[in-house]
C-alpha cells in the first residue's frame, strides 16, 4: 500500500418473457382474492375420466387471474405432450431417464464418460436467454453447450453431439411447476387439486459430467473453497522477500516469469504489460516495469457484449521489505482465485481479468499505466467491451481480536459514523474493509456484502469518502477533498481517477488497514513484514476474504462452477 497523504493533490494536478412477465409483477402485490379458496377458481373437469389435467374456472376472475390460469393450462397442455414423445438416439451412447434426469453413458479410449442432465436447470429472471425466467423447473441453459465443449473436447464429444444434448429439454419437457413467486402466499395446496405440485424449494438442480473417476458438478450455488494450505506454500515461494525494482532485478526478473507461468498452467491467457515510467521516488529517471495480466474469457469475448471485471493486486514492495502482507497477499489472492476458477472448469458470461500490478509503492504507477496505455485502448476501444469494475486486495492477513487493536486517529475526521461503529465494537482489528465512493462504486459492494461469508466473525466495513466522480472535480475543489486524500493510497485510485480526466471507472480497495492495526502498523514497510504473518489464524482471516470476494466474482459475472471432486 501505498503511504502518501498527497495522492489525491497527485491526481488532481498531475493524472490531469411474454405475458407472464406481467402476470408476476401483480402477483408480487398482495393476492387476498386468489389465495383465499383453492377450489374457487379452479375446478378440476372430468380429469380422471379422461386422464388430462387443465385449468377450468366457472367463476368470472380478474384479469391477473385469467392470465395465471390461461398460463398454466398452456404449460400443462405442453408437458402432456412433450411425455408423448420418446427420447432420441445418440449414436454410441446409452440413454435412460429417470424422473426429470437424463444420464447418457459411453466408452471413449477406456475411459467412462458419464453425463447426467436435469432439464430443471436454470432459474435466472434477468437472463433474456431463458426460455421463462420465473419457473422454477427450467429448460438446461444455452450455457451448458460451452461447458461440455470444454470439459469434454477431445472426448469424443463435437459440436453436433453437445447442440443435441441441449436439444433434450425441449424433447423431453418433465413436469413445469410454477412456484418461485407463489411461494411466498403458501398457496400450493390449490395447485394441487389437479395433480400440479410444485417443488419444495425454488433452487435450480444441477448436472453433472463423470469422467473416469473425476466428477464434474454444475452447481449454481456453488463456488470454490480456498485452501490455507495453497496460500501458505504460495506466499512462502514467490512472496517471501524484496520485490522493489531495486534491489535484486534479477530476482524480480525470474520471479516475473514464473508468475507468468503460474497463470499459463492455469490454461489463462497471459501477457506481460511492459512500460517505462516517467520518474520514480527513488531516481528522477525512466524505469521499464511490467504488470502480468491473466484473461479468463466470459461468453462473449471478442464481441460488443463482452463485460469485464478486474481482480487485482500490486506484486511489488518498497526497498528491503519482505512485503508479506503489502502486498504478498493480496498478489497470493489473485492467484489462488485464478487457480480455483480454473480448476473448477467455471464459465463466467463476464470476462475476468487477473493483473499483478508493479510499481504500487511507486506512485500507483503499474495500476496507471495498465489504465491508460492497456484498459482504454484495448478493452475498451479496440475490443469495444464494457469495463464493469475492479476488486483490488491490499494487504489481508492483519489480524487482531484484542481491544484498542484498531487505531482510528485518521479516519474521524472524514467518517465519524464508521469510527463510532468500531469504537462501539472494542476497537478490535478483526474486519476488512472495502474502501468504495459513496454512492458511485456501490453495486461493486452490494454484490460483495451479498456473497460474505462469516459476517460475525470476520465483519466486512465499509469506508465510503464522499469522492466525486472525475478528477478534475477533486483538483477543482481541492480545498474541499483534500483531506480524503489517504483513501487514494492504492491501485483502485487509478480506476477512480485515471490519467483520462474526463473517465472514470468502478472499483473498491479490499484492504485489512494494517498501517493502522496493532503489531502490522510497527512492521509496516519495513523487515518485520515478513513470514510472522503466516499463522493460521491470520491465513483463516484471508481466505474468508478470498472465499467471499470468489462467491462475488462468480455471481457478478453471471457464472457456475463444477463442483469438483478428484
Amino acid at each position: 500500500m501505498f503511504f502518501t497523504s498527497n495522492v489525491l493533490s497527485m491526481v488532481g494536478r498531475q493524472f490531469t418473457r411474454k405475458s407472464f412477465i406481467h402476470t408476476v409483477s401483480m402477483i408480487r402485490q398482495p393476492l387476498p382474492a386468489m389465495i383465499s379458496s383453492s377450489s374457487k377458481y379452479l375446478i378440476q373437469k372430468q380429469q380422471q375420466q379422461q386422464q388430462q389435467r387443465s385449468f377450468v374456472s366457472n367463476v368470472s376472475l380478474n384479469k391477473r387471474e385469467q392470465e395465471l390460469t390461461d398460463f398454466l393450462a398452456s404449460e400443462i397442455d405442453l408437458e402432456r405432450e412433450s411425455q408423448k414423445k420418446p427420447l432420441p438416439k445418440m449414436s454410441d451412447w446409452t440413454i435412460t431417464n429417470t424422473g426429470s434426469d437424463i444420464v447418457l453413458f459411453k466408452k471413449f479410449n477406456n475411459e467412462e464418460i458419464t453425463i447426467k442432465a436435469n432439464v430443471c436447470y436454470s432459474v435466472d429472471a434477468a437472463n433474456p436467454d431463458a426460455d421463462n425466467g420465473q419457473m422454477v423447473c427450467e429448460v438446461i441453459d444455452g450455457n451448458l453447450y460451452d461447458l461440455l465443449m470444454n470439459v469434454l473436447e477431445g472426448r469424443g464429444i463435437d459440436q453436433q453431439f453437445a447442440k443435441k444434448l441441449i436439444e433434450y429439454s425441449t424433447i423431453y419437457e418433465h413436469n413445469l411447476y410454477v412456484a418461485k413467486y407463489l411461494q411466498q402466499y403458501g398457496d400450493f395446496e390449490r395447485f394441487g387439486q389437479v395433480d400440479y405440485r410444485p417443488l419444495g424449494s425454488s433452487t435450480a438442480t444441477s448436472t453433472s459430467i463423470m469422467i473416469g473417476t473425476n466428477v464434474f458438478h454444475i452447481d449454481p450455488t456453488f463456488s470454490p473453497i480456498t485452501s490455507i494450505d495453497v496460500l501458505n506454500s504460495t506466499i512462502r515461494q514467490f512472496f517471501s522477500r524484496s520485490r522493489h525494482w531495486s534491489d535484486d532485478k534479477i530476482y524480480l526478473r525470474d520471479l516475473r516469469e514464473a508468475l507468468k507461468d503460474k497463470f499459463l498452467s492455469y490454461g489463462l491467457k497471459t501477457a506481460f504489460h511492459v512500460f517505462k515510467t516517467e520518474y520514480t521516488q527513488d531516481k528522477m529517471k525512466r524505469q521499464t516495469a511490467t504488470n502480468i495480466i491473466a484473461i479468463l474469457p466470459g461468453k462473449y469475448r471478442g464481441t460488443p457484449k463482452d463485460e469485464i471485471y478486474l481482480i487485482g493486486a500490486h506484486y511489488d514492495t518498497v526497498r528491503r521489505s519482505p512485503g508479506i502482507d503489502d502486498n504478498g497477499s493480496g498478489s497470493a489472492a489473485v492467484l489462488e482465485m485464478a487457480r480455483l476458477l480454473t480448476r473448477h472448469k467455471c464459465y463466467f458470461n463476464k470476462t475476468i481479468i487477473f493483473t499483478l500490478f508493479d510499481l504500487e509503492e511507486e506512485y500507483l504507477k503499474g495500476s496507471k499505466y495498465f489504465v491508460q496505455q492497456y484498459l482504454i485502448p484495448t478493452e475498451i476501444r479496440k475490443n469495444q467491451a464494457k469495463f464493469n469494475g475492479a476488486y483490488i486486495m491490499d494487504m489481508l492477513l492483519a489480524y487482531n481480536t484484542t481491544e484498542s487493536s484498531q487505531s482510528l486517529r485518521d479516519f474521524w475526521p472524514t467518517l465519524p459514523a464508521f469510527v463510532e461503529e468500531i469504537q462501539d465494537a472494542g476497537s478490535r482489528g478483526n474486519f476488512m474493509t472495502a474502501w468504495s465512493r459513496r454512492n458511485i462504486d456501490q453495486d461493486l459492494f452490494f454484490f460483495l456484502e451479498k456473497n460474505w461469508k462469516n459476517k460475525q466473525i470476520y465483519p466486512l466495513k465499509l469506508m465510503d469518502p464522499p469522492l466525486p466522480t472525475l478528477s478534475h472535480e477533486v483538483s477543482k475543489n481541492w480545498s474541499k477533498y483534500s483531506k480524503y486524500g489517504t483513501f487514494a493510497r492504492s491501485d483502485h485510485a487509478s480506476f477512480w481517477y485515471p490519467i483520462e480526466r474526463d473517465t472514470t471507472f468502478r472499483s473498491i480497495l479490499l484492504s485489512d488497514l494494517g498501517p493502522w492495526r496493532k503489531d502490522m502498523s510497527f512492521h509496516y514497510h519495513r523487515y518485520g513484514d515478513d513470514e510472522r504473518w503466516l499463522r493460521y489464524e491470520n491465513l483463516r482471516f484471508m481466505k474468508n476474504t478470498i472465499d467471499s470476494l470468489l462467491a462475488t466474482i462468480i455471481d457478478i459475472g453471471d457464472g457456475y462452477c463444477f463442483a469438483q471432486k478428484i
